[in-house]
C-alpha cells in the first residue's frame, strides 16, 4: 500500500470515529487516544480475573502461579476543582474549563473557583491545558461540601455537560446524569466512568451550582500527552493504572460497554 493511500484511510478512519463519537468511541472523537474504557493492569498479574475473590496471599499465588507480571503503570492521580457558590442565588451552567478562553477570564461573579493541587492556582491550570497539554479522563467524582447535606447531595446529582471541538467546526457534545449508588454509604459524593478529551477547547459545564454549597471535582487522567517526550522522539504518551477509589473500582461500570 502506497503511503497516500495509507494516510488518507487513517483521515477516513478519523473521520468516522468523530462523526459517530458516542459511548466508547467519545473518548477518542479526535483520534488522540485509545478510548477503550479501561486504565492500564497496574499491579494486576495475569489471570487474577479468574479468580475473583481470592483475597488471601495463597490464594493470589494460586491464581497466578507461573503467570507473568504485568507492567506496571502510574497510578492516575487527580486533578481537583471546586467551584463555591458565594452569592445568594443559585447559579446555572457553571462552565468549568474551556481553558482557550477562561484562561484570561477564570472569575465569574457569584463563584469562587480554586485548583487544589499544591500551590497552582486555577488561572494557572487552565493556562497549563491552553499551552497545548492533552489528556483523557477516564473517572470523575464528585464531592458535594455544605451545610445542607441535601443540598450537597443534590449537587453530586446535577447533570454534566461535555463538549469538545475543533478547528474545522467539528462539535461533540455529551450529556451525563451523575447518580448515587444503591450501595453507597455517602450521599454527597458519587464516581462517573467515562472517557472524555481534555484540550483547551474542552468546556465542561455544571447544571446548577446551589447557593452555599461546594462542588468537588476529581478528575483522572488515563492518558496524557507529553510534548516533551514527543520532541525527543520517545513515546508521547503517558498511561496509568486504575486509582482505585473505591471496592468497585477494579470492575467498575463503563458507560456505552
Amino acid at each position: 500500500m502506497s503511503k497516500n493511500k495509507f494516510f488518507q484511510n487513517e483521515v477516513s478512519e478519523a473521520n468516522e470515529r468523530f462523526l459517530n463519537a458516542n459511548g466508547n468511541e467519545w473518548g477518542n472523537a479526535f483520534g488522540e487516544f485509545d478510548a477503550d474504557g479501561d486504565y492500564e493492569g497496574a499491579d494486576d498479574f495475569e489471570g487474577a480475573d479468574d479468580y475473583e475473590g481470592a483475597d488471601d496471599y495463597e490464594s493470589l499465588q494460586m491464581a497466578n502461579a507461573g503467570g507473568r507480571r504485568r507492567a506496571s503503570a502510574p497510578e492516575s492521580q487527580p486533578y481537583i476543582i471546586s467551584v463555591t457558590n458565594t452569592g445568594s442565588t443559585t447559579i446555572t451552567n457553571v462552565e468549568i474549563l474551556n481553558a482557550l478562553s477562561r484562561q484570561f477570564a477564570p472569575t465569574t461573579s457569584g463563584l469562587d473557583f480554586q485548583y487544589n493541587v499544591g500551590t497552582m492556582t486555577y488561572a494557572e491550570f487552565l493556562a497549563w491545558i491552553a499551552s497545548g497539554n492533552v489528556f483523557s479522563i477516564g473517572q470523575t467524582s464528585l464531592v458535594g461540601i455544605g451545610s445542607n447535606a441535601s443540598t450537597a447531595a443534590a449537587q453530586v446529582q446535577e447533570t454534566l455537560t461535555v463538549v469538545t471541538k475543533d478547528p474545522n467546526g467539528n462539535e461533540v457534545t455529551r450529556r451525563f446524569n451523575p447518580r448515587i449508588d444503591s450501595f453507597q454509604y455517602s450521599g454527597t459524593q458519587t464516581d462517573l466512568w467515562i472517557d472524555f478529551l481534555i484540550n483547551s477547547f474542552t468546556s465542561l459545564k455544571v447544571g446548577n451550582v446551589y447557593v452555599g454549597t461546594t462542588l468537588k471535582l476529581y478528575l483522572y487522567p488515563k492518558q496524557k500527552f507529553n510534548q516533551f517526550k514527543a520532541l525527543k522522539q520517545r513515546g508521547a504518551t503517558t498511561k496509568y493504572g486504575n486509582p482505585k477509589t473505591s471496592i468497585y473500582a477494579s470492575k467498575a461500570p463503563r458507560l456505552g460497554r
